[in-house]
């Protein structure tokens, strides 16, 4: 942040250059509570989109990708819906809450 006005303070920045560091800053500012880096790294969360990338491949790719799969939103959602409970190894625990309610 101090390097943001830092830049956005020098005289040698033209009109335009300023309102995009102004933009940057504003971002900045309004977000700061998500960007607590440390505290995730200390806390073991990931940083990245690689995790949230490898979960969408495997959940999704691995199974709707196939050579000569088409899906349509209608078919494909609660076959997706399905997968990510089997994935999550909430599978007997899904089933049983299904036959109680079914009954």
């Amino acid at each position: 942040m101090r390097s943001l006005l830092y830049s956005r303070n020098r005289a040698d920045l033209s009109a335009s250059a300023q309102r995009t560091l102004d933009t940057e800053f504003n971002y900045f500012r309004q977000h700061v509570e998500l960007m607590q880096y440390a505290d995730f790294r200390a806390a073991g969360l990931p940083l990245g989109s690689g995790v949230t990338e490898a979960g969408c491949k495997e959940l999704i790719k691995a199974r709707f990708c196939r050579s000569g799969m088409r899906w349509k939103r209608a078919s494909g959602a609660p076959i997706l819906q399905l997968r990510a409970i089997r994935l999550s190894q909430q599978w007997e625990s899904f089933w049983s809450k299904v036959l109680r309610y079914a009954a």
